[in-house]
């Protein structure tokens, strides 16, 4: 996020600069194109300051045909369950500003409504809040596994060769660590 805002930075002025590139800015396409490419870096920017500096993508088979994927992030502040709130309903009310009330693209939880909470908009992916982590998954059932599974705390992926390998790879300092396990598929 702070990468991304420092280029957006330098971008705008190198634009103030720079003629040529602010004629190209203010034509064709970029005139429409140009400020929301800048809306949504800016977004982007202020979404990361709600999280930590790492995030976890995982996906897991458990006999189904397709994977089932979902994010994990650190929260590092208060405030985001209202922030994602807020950006997806905008977004949504970008989509269709003249067929009316729009669903936004993904559902925002608490701990207190994942309790309570049905899986009636199929197909909307979930996003849970927690004070520690905030987790999006595809559907609510995916949500509600990893959850419980987090918070057991039982170690079991830790203790298996392959979670003690991606372990190993991400305690040695890497930049990105990615691993399939091969033998569960």
């Amino acid at each position: 996020g702070e990468a991304a805002h420092q280029a957006l930075a330098i971008f705008q002025q190198e634009r103030k600069e720079n003629a040529e590139l602010r004629r190209w800015w203010e034509r064709g396409e970029m005139v429409t194109e140009g400020p929301k490419a800048e809306e949504a870096l800016e977004k982007f920017y202020q979404l990361s300051q709600y999280l930590g500096d790492e995030f976890v993508v995982a996906g897991a088979m458990d006999g189904k045909k397709d994977p089932e994927f979902l994010f994990l992030a650190e929260v590092q502040k208060p405030g985001l369950e209202g922030f994602l709130q807020q950006m997806l309903t905008e977004a949504a009310g970008k989509a269709l500003p003249a067929a009316g009330k729009a669903l936004p693209a993904a559902r925002v939880l608490d701990l207190q409504a994942l309790a309570t909470a049905k899986d009636t908009h199929a197909g909307q992916p979930v996003i849970l809040v927690r004070p520690d982590f905030v987790i999006g998954a595809a559907d609510l059932g995916a949500l509600r596994r990893f959850n419980a599974h987090l918070d057991s705390k039982d170690g079991k992926f830790a203790a298996t060769g392959f979670g003690q390998r991606l372990a190993q790879s991400y305690e040695g300092g890497a930049t990105m660590v990615a691993g399939l396990d091969v033998r569960a598929i």
